[in-house]
């Protein structure tokens, strides 16, 4: 019994939900069919009543008049449109209520206050179907060039639009992508009723997909999933096409002078904004666009689906599919997925998904593909390729780089013909010189040196960088002493070669800090110069070998400092002052240099 129970109760409730979320036909989108004929209108009532459910309620109004009807299967607002089109009445829908009213005004009010036919708006509504199967198509995009005024036909292929009349003709546009466009002309009625047939495309499709081109008959489907390789730009514009039916039906470019938006759709150019060139745009808040000509103005954002010429500031963001020259100025951002020529100035960030030529400054952070001019960040730039430089307080990022990156911490580089500036350089080839506290050049200079000097000062360094300019990083000890004397330090080096031998001149300069086993001084520095030569036997293996000037400062002036005992040497200068120490004498230095 219980059983049965939960099991009725599933069925009522799978029934009710059933129910409530099923979409019934509209009443005036049932289709109805009539003999050719003339009737009164309560036998017209009756029929349609009959075929789709409505029910006529009327008052004042004569049902024993005869009209003369025909349709075949025709959607009953398509009737109902004609059979009222000159009577004089009109109907509204309520519920499955049609609710007839007919007013016939006194001569006198006629002529005293019935607005004349140039001043009255027009409502033009109808239906789009397709020519060879006649099913209705959603989504065309039926519109005036000349007032900009457009409507979307809905899932039945519905359109409904009204607007000021302006002359007694009008050319009605009709575009669906994949079909043929369709231009209709008709008399300037104060309501005119239109249906059109649209003819699909005869020619193929033809679909690029990885490099191979297929043909698709016009008959086939085609689906394509994104790909993890579709960056951000591609889906952004995909979705802004896909959301925007007339950017995909209509081909044709309209062009205006000055155009005035608050919030889309709320433009002088109605829905067809982003299908009009303007050569002036002043957006109070967001505005779209297929591209400017002189200048735009955007409170908040500019959205151009084409070209930008000339001036382009937006208090947020500036959002460009195609190309910009001139000047963009973003409070925020600027997002271009062309080219950039001229300046942009962004005050967070630029991202451009193509070239920039010119000069791209952001407070923060600049991304272009290509770099053809200058990249100037607060924080960070990035390029594949720069012809120019980059200039950041924090990071420089780039596949190759024809010029310099210049940054308050670190730069990074494929392959640089040019320099480097920073306080880390990393690439993988140089052709000019990086300058930093390191520098790391995979094709460049490294070396583990192992070195000896005249006060058995044994030390292990890493020299990186280039042959003309690499840093040393150093640490050492002093052999055969008790206390033991260690030290560590930092320099700077280069080396050039002479001619096409093996033969190299060395510059070196590093500075030490000195310190003895069980003694502490806050400041015992020892400087030393070395200028000599150097082999190398292999690149991987050298010697190199010649004097070097010493120059010991410290903050302990005693004679008996334990420090300058463990190194004294003769001096070529010994000055003992109030509250320094300082000796100059004239040494050597031999290493080995592996790697």
């Amino acid at each position: 019994m219980q059983s049965i129970v939960k099991f009725g109760l599933f069925v009522f409730f799978s029934l009710v939900f059933s129910f409530s979320f099923a979409q019934e036909k509209p009443y005036l989108e049932k289709t109805v069919t009539l003999k050719t004929g003339t009737f009164t209108f309560s036998e017209l009532f009756r029929q349609l009543s009959d075929q789709t459910g409505v029910v006529f309620s009327y008052t004042g109004f004569d049902d024993q008049k005869k009209v003369s009807v025909k349709a075949s299967k025709q959607p009953l607002r398509i009737v109902l449109n004609n059979i009222f089109n000159e009577s004089g009445c009109t109907y509204k829908m309520k519920g499955k209520y049609v609710i007839i009213s007919c007013k016939t005004p006194s001569p006198k009010n006629k002529s005293e206050n019935a607005p004349s036919a140039s001043n009255s708006n027009v409502v033009l509504n109808g239906y789009i179907y397709n020519a060879e199967d006649s099913t209705q198509i959603s989504e065309s995009s039926v519109y005036l060039k000349q007032s900009k005024q457009s409507a979307v036909t809905n899932e039945y292929g519905y359109f409904n639009m009204s607007f000021p009349k302006t002359s007694d003709v009008l050319s009605i546009s009709v575009a669906k992508e994949n079909f043929e466009d369709t231009t209709v002309v008709i008399l300037s009625k104060e309501r005119t009723t239109i249906v059109i047939y649209l003819q699909p495309k005869s020619a193929p499709v033809t679909i690029v997909v990885n490099d191979s081109i297929t043909i698709i008959p016009k008959d086939s489907t085609v689906i394509t999933e994104p790909t993890d390789t579709l960056d951000l730009f591609d889906r952004f514009w995909a979705r802004f096409e896909k959301d925007r039916a007339n950017l995909r039906n209509i081909s044709d470019t309209l062009f205006t002078d000055f155009a005035v938006s608050f919030v889309p759709p709320l433009s002088t150019n109605h829905l067809l904004a982003v299908n009009t060139v303007n050569k002036y745009s002043l957006n109070i808040l967001v505005g779209t666009s297929r591209g400017i000509d002189v200048a735009e103005v955007g409170g908040l954002v500019n959205i151009d689906y084409g070209n930008v010429k000339s001036v382009q500031v937006a208090g947020i963001t500036n959002l460009v599919s195609g190309k910009v020259t001139g000047v963009q100025v973003g409070g925020i951002a600027n997002l271009v997925a062309d080219t950039v020529s001229g300046v942009q100035v962004g005050g967070i960030t630029n991202i451009n998904a193509d070239l920039m030529e010119g000069v791209q400054v952001a407070g923060i952070f600049n991304r272009s593909k290509n770099t053809y001019g200058t990249q100037v960040a607060g924080i960070a730039n990035s390029s594949d390729t720069v012809v120019g430089g980059q200039i950041a307080g924090i990071s420089n990022l780039a596949h190759t780089v024809n010029g310099f990156q210049l940054s308050g911490i670190v730069n990074r580089a494929v392959n640089v013909n040019g320099s480097q500036l920073g306080l880390v350089n990393l690439s993988t080839s140089i052709t000019g010189v990086p300058l930093g506290l390191f520098s790391y050049v995979q094709t460049g200079y490294h070396k583990l040196e192992i070195a000896g000097d005249e006060n058995l000062i044994g030390t292990l360094s890493f020299r990186s960088g280039v042959d003309k300019f690499h840093n040393i990083f150093l640490a050492g000890l002093q052999v055969s002493e008790n206390p033991q004397l260690w030290t560590y330090g930092y320099g700077v080096g280069t080396a050039a070669k002479f001619g096409n031998s093996r033969w190299y001149f060395n510059a070196d300069f590093t500075a030490q800090h000195l310190h003895l086993s069980g003694h502490n001084y806050q400041y015992n520095m020892f400087a030393k110069g070395f200028l000599g030569f150097e082999y190398r036997f292999t690149r991987h293996l050298g010697i190199a070998f010649g004097p070097t000037l010493n120059w010991y400062n410290t903050e302990n002036w005693n004679t008996s400092d334990p420090v300058w005992n463990s190194i004294q040497q003769h001096t070529i200068l010994d000055d003992v002052g109030a509250n320094f120490t300082n000796k100059l004498w004239i040494g050597g230095k031999v290493a080995l240099r592996f790697f």
